[in-house]
C-alpha cells in the first residue's frame, strides 16, 4: 500500500507539471517539491491551505520559513530556494501546496524521509537527466560498511555532492559534509532535515579542494570526488603547488593525499576512484601509490561492476586506506565486477550484500587475495585488481600441469640503436592477426621516416602486438631487405624450437585461456597494453613436439573445410554488386539518414514549443539538457542538416576523393553531431568522454596538437556519425529500451593518432556477422531494417579523409557493439585560434 501512495503523490506532481507551467528548470523544480515537502514535514503549511487563489504565496512563504525557528530550513531557504520560488508561477506554486497539504498526517510522520528518496530518484532516474545523479545507495552501503561501530568518531565528508553518505549513519557520528554547487547543496543540506539527522551532522557549501588543506583531521574520512579534475593554478595556487602530487591536468592524486593527511594517527579513509589511477604510470600518481604501498597503509582495493554510476560510464573501484604504518602487511584485492543485480541494463545494481559478505570474510577463493606488498612492489605498484585475481583459465588437470610460461619457449630480440633515418618499417596494423598465414616478410613496405623507437630485425623472429586486444602473433622470416619495428609497441622474439613448434605456438596464443591471462596483465581505458615482462609470463598449454604437430595437421584440416565454405559465400557475395548501383543507393542512403535525423529535430522542436505555450521562448532557452544546447544552437543544427541535404542533391556522386578537408574541434563536431542525430524516443547521447593524458614519457609528442583538433571533412564526418547511429536503430534498438550511445576521444600517443569510439547497449551483432561483412556494400544482418550500405559508406568516407575504423562486438558486455573510429594527429602549426 506504500509503493501505491507514492505513486500517487508522484502521478499528482507529474500531472501538475504537465497541466500548467511553472517557470522554472527541473532540476529547481525537484529542489521546489522537496522543499515544499519540509515544510509539510514541518507543519506549515495548516495555514497556507486556507488561502485564496490570489494571495501571493511566495511572500506567504517566506513568512512560514521566517517564523519556523529552525536555522537549518531557514539557510535552505536563503541559499538558493528564495531565488525558486520568486521564479515560480503563483498558480502553480499554489496547486503544489496544495498536492502536499492533503497528504495524511501519519503518512508523512512515518513515511516523509522515504518520499523526499522517492522524489529525488524519480528525477534522476529520468532518462532525460544523465548531466547529474545520486550516488547509488549500494555503493552507500559498501563506503559505509567500514566505518567503525559504535563508536565516537568525526566522520569527514568533502565532494558530498546531495549527501548521499551522511544516509543512514549512527546518530553518534559527528559528521561534516562539503559540496561547493548551490543546488546540490540544497538537496543534501534537505536530504539531511528530511532524514531527522541531529544537529551533531553538519553539511556546509565549501570548496573541498580549498578546505582540505587546512590543518583539521578526522577519524574517517569518505568521498567520491570529481573524476580527473584539471585545477586552474589561477584559483588554487596558493593551496596546491605546496604538494608533491599536485599535476593540474589530473587532481586525482592530490585529492587522495590531501584528504589522507586530514586523518588523524589511527583514521581511516575509503573513496572510489577511476581504474585509470591503479595503473597509471604518471609520476605524482605513482609516487603516492608508493608512498602508500611502502608503508602499508592500503587495506584494501575493490573492483566494481563496470557502469555502476548514472553520472559516467567508466570503471570505479573502492580504496580504503589506514593512516597506521605496517610492516609486512597485505592487501585485500576484491573482484566485484561480475557482483551486480539483474535489475537493469542501462545502469548496474551493484550485489551489495555480495561484496560485504567478501569484505568481512577471511577466505580467499576466486573473487579475494590478500598480496604482500613485496609482490605489488615487483609489478610496479600496479594496483589493479584483474592483476592478482586471475579468472579460472577452463583448464583440465592435465593441461594445468603442461603449463610454461613464454619466458622458456621465447629470447627476446636485444635492443640496438639504429643511425638510420629511413627504413621500412612495421606496424601493428601490418601484423597477420591470421592462425595459419602467420608468415611475413613484409616486402610491400613503404620507406618512411624512423621513429626513435625504431629497432631493426636481423634475424628470423616472432613479432607480438604489446597494444590492443589481441596479440596477432605474426613469424617474421628474414629477407635480403633491412626491416625495422616499433620496440615500445611490439615484442620481437627467437624460438626455441627444440621446446616448441612455431605453428603450434601461434595456434595456442589465440586461445580464449590466453586471452584470459592477458586481461588480467593488459593496463589502460580505451587502448590496452601489456608490458614485455607480463608478456613473457603468459603460459601456454605444451605438449611434447611430436603431439604437438598431430593437433597442427588436426587444425588445418578443421580450418580447410570451414575456409572453402566462407570462400563458397564470399564468391556469392561478390556476385552480387553492381558498381553503377552502389553510388545511387549509397547516395539515397545518406540522404534517408539525414531525413529520419530532420524529422526527429522537428517533432522534438514541436514538442518544444508546446512544453512553453504559456511562456515567451528566447534563443537562450536550454533546449536539450542532456546535450547542453540552447534552442538557438538547435535551429542551427536544424540549418546545417537541410544545407547538408541540400549539398547532397547537388553533388550527386557524394563519394568523392576531391572533398575538402579542414581542422575540425573533434569535441565540436561530436557534439554537432549528436545534435542533428538525436532521438530521445528511441536512445540517448550519454555525456562525450575526452581523456587526454599528458605522458611526461612521449616527448615524441611535442610538435604536435594534443588538444582534440584533427583534419576532416565537416559533412563527411556527419555523415559517417549518422550511419552509426543509423545502424544501431535499425539493428541494435529494435525492441529495445534505455538506449544509450556513448560517445568517448582519446588520444594513441604512440601512433600519434585520435581514437573516437562510438558505442551502443543495443542488440549485438549475429556471431558470424564480421567487420567485413559491414564494409561489403548490401551485406547486412538477418534481422536488420538497414539495407547494408552504411558500414561500406563508413569506411570509404573516412578513407578519403585519412582516417580508419575497426568494428569491436563484446556479447559479455552490456554494449555491446564498438566502432573505433582512428583520425591522425596534426602538426601543432596547423592550429589557428
Amino acid at each position: 500500500m506504500m509503493n501505491k501512495r507514492f505513486s500517487e503523490i508522484l502521478e499528482e506532481l507529474r500531472t501538475l507539471q504537465f497541466d500548467y507551467t511553472n517557470n522554472i528548470s527541473k532540476e529547481d523544480l525537484l529542489l521546489l517539491e522537496c522543499f515544499i515537502l519540509l515544510l509539510r514535514k514541518e507543519d506549515l503549511l495548516t495555514e497556507v491551505t486556507n488561502l485564496k487563489s490570489d494571495f501571493q504565496y511566495s511572500e506567504v512563504i517566506k513568512r512560514l520559513v521566517k517564523v519556523s525557528y529552525n536555522e537549518e530550513l531557514v539557510d535552505v531557504f536563503n541559499n538558493y530556494l528564495y531565488k525558486v520560488i520568486e521564479s515560480t508561477k503563483n498558480l502553480y506554486l499554489g496547486y503544489l501546496i496544495n498536492i502536499f497539504s492533503k497528504i495524511e498526517d501519519d503518512f508523512i510522520e512515518q513515511n516523509g524521509a522515504q518520499l523526499f528518496e522517492y522524489l529525488l530518484n524519480d528525477h534522476y532516474s529520468n532518462k532525460n537527466d544523465r548531466s547529474n545523479a545520486l550516488q547509488p545507495i549500494e555503493l552507500t552501503e559498501v563506503m559505509n560498511h567500514f566505518v567503525p561501530k559504535n563508536k565516537m568518531i568525526s566522520y569527514f565528508n568533502p565532494f558530498a555532492g546531495s549527501g548521499s553518505l551522511a544516509i543512514g549513519l549512527q546518530e553518534h557520528i559527528d559528521y561534516l559534509g562539503q559540496e561547493i554547487v548551490p543546488a546540490n547543496y540544497s538537496i543534501g543540506k534537505m536530504r539531511l532535515l528530511a532524514h531527522n539527522r541531529p544537529t551533531n551532522f553538519q553539511f556546509s557549501q565549501q570548496d573541498s579542494i580549498k578546505y582540505i588543506t587546512k590543518y583539521d583531521v578526522y577519524d574517517f574520512v569518505a568521498f567520491n570526488p570529481p573524476f580527473n579534475l584539471k585545477i586552474k593554478s589561477k584559483d588554487y595556487g596558493h593551496y596546491v603547488h605546496s604538494s608533491p602530487y599536485f599535476n593540474k591536468n589530473n587532481a586525482n592524486a592530490f585529492i587522495i593525499s590531501e584528504c589522507f593527511f586530514k586523518l588523524k594517527d589511527k583514521g581511516e579513509m575509503v573513496f572510489v576512484i577511476p581504474s585509470s589511477f591503479l595503473f597509471s604510470s604518471n609520476s605524482k600518481d605513482k609516487a603516492l601509490k608508493q608512498l602508500l604501498v611502502d608503508n602499508g597503509h592500503i587495506k584494501t582495493i575493490i573492483a566494481l561492476p563496470s557502469n555502476v554510476l548514472g553520472f559516467s560510464s567508466i570503471s570505479v573501484n573502492i580504496i580504503v586506506l589506514s593512516k597506521n604504518k605496517s610492516n609486512n602487511a597485505k592487501v585485500k584485492f576484491i573482484d566485484g565486477t561480475d557482483m551486480y543485480l539483474p535489475k537493469a541494463k542501462s545502469q548496474k545494481i551493484i550485489d551489495s550484500k555480495r561484496i560485504i559478505d567478501l569484505i568481512d570474510s577471511n577466505i580467499e577463493n576466486e573473487f579475494v587475495r590478500r598480496v604482500l606488498v613485496d609482490e605489488i612492489i615487483e609489478n610496479d605498484y600496479n594496483l589493479s585488481v584483474n592483476r592478482y585475481l586471475l579468472k579460472d583459465l577452463d583448464l583440465d588437470n592435465a593441461e594445468l600441469k603442461k603449463l610454461v610460461s613464454l619466458r622458456n619457449l621465447l629470447t627476446p630480440v636485444v635492443r640496438e640503436k639504429t643511425m638510420d633515418k629511413k627504413g621500412k618499417f612495421i606496424k601493428i596494423g601490418d601484423l597477420s592477426g591470421e592462425k595459419l598465414d602467420y608468415i611475413k616478410i613484409f616486402e610491400n613496405l613503404e620507406v618512411r621516416d624512423l621513429r626513435s623507437d625504431s629497432n631493426a630485425l636481423k634475424q628470423d623472429a616472432l613479432l607480438l602486438s604489446l597494444a590492443y586486444a589481441d596479440l596477432k602473433p605474426t613469424f617474421f622470416s628474414k629477407s635480403n631487405e633491412k626491416i625495422y619495428y616499433p620496440y615500445n609497441n611490439m615484442l620481437a622474439c627467437t624460438v626455441k624450437t627444440d621446446k616448441v613448434d612455431i605453428e603450434y605456438l601461434i595456434i595456442e596464443l589465440y586461445k580464449d585461456y590466453i586471452s584470459k591471462q592477458l586481461e588480467s596483465k593488459k593496463v589502460g581505458t580505451s587502448i590496452q597494453r601489456i608490458s614485455r615482462k607480463d608478456i613473457l609470463e603468459i603460459q601456454i598449454v605444451l605438449p611434447n613436439l611430436k603431439d604437438q604437430k598431430r593437433k597442427v595437421k588436426l587444425y588445418k584440416e578443421v580450418f580447410i573445410a570451414a575456409k572453402k565454405r566462407e570462400l563458397e559465400l564470399q564468391q556469392e557475395v561478390l556476385g552480387l554488386k553492381d558498381d553503377t548501383f552502389k553510388e545511387f543507393a549509397s547516395m539515397k542512403h545518406t540522404f534517408r539518414q539525414y531525413l529520419n535525423d530532420l524529422k526527429s529535430n522537428v517533432i522534438g522542436t514541436r514538442k518544444f514549443i508546446l512544453k512553453n505555450n504559456d511562456n515567451p521562448i528566447t534563443l537562450d532557452m536550454i533546449y536539450s539538457k542532456n546535450l547542453d544546447i540552447s534552442f538557438k544552437n538547435h535551429l542551427l543544427s536544424l540549418e546545417n542538416t537541410i544545407d547538408s541535404m541540400s549539398k547532397i542533391l547537388t553533388d550527386f556522386d557524394s563519394i568523392k576523393e576531391d572533398s575538402v578537408s579542414e581542422v575540425v574541434d573533434l569535441e565540436v563536431i561530436v557534439k554537432e553531431a549528436q545534435n542533428r542525430t538525436k532521438n530521445s524516443k528511441i536512445f540517448l547521447f550519454d555525456k562525450t568522454f575526452i581523456d587526454i593524458e599528458i605522458l611526461d614519457d612521449m616527448p615524441e609528442t611535442k610538435n604536435y596538437a594534443i588538444p582534440p583538433h584533427a583534419r576532416f571533412n565537416k559533412e563527411d564526418f556527419y555523415s559517417v556519425f549518422s550511419n552509426i547511429v543509423s545502424n544501431a536503430i535499425n539493428h541494435g534498438f529494435i525492441e529495445n529500451e534505455n538506449n544509450i550511445i556513448r560517445t568517448s576521444i582519446t588520444p594513441d600517443y604512440k601512433k600519434k593518432n585520435w581514437i573516437i569510439a562510438i558505442e551502443n547497449n543495443g542488440k549485438p551483432f549475429p556471431k558470424d556477422f564480421t567487420f567485413e561483412h559491414l564494409k561489403t556494400r548490401g551485406e547486412k544482418t538477418v534481422n536488420s531494417n538497414g539495407n547494408g550500405i552504411g558500414g561500406n559508406d563508413i569506411f570509404e568516407l573516412l578513407k578519403k579523409n585519412n582516417a580508419n575504423y575497426v568494428l569491436e562486438k563484446n556479447n559479455n558486455s552490456d554494449f555491446t557493439v564498438k566502432y573505433l573510429i582512428t583520425i591522425p594527429f596534426i602538426e601543432s602549426t596547423e592550429l589557428t585560434f
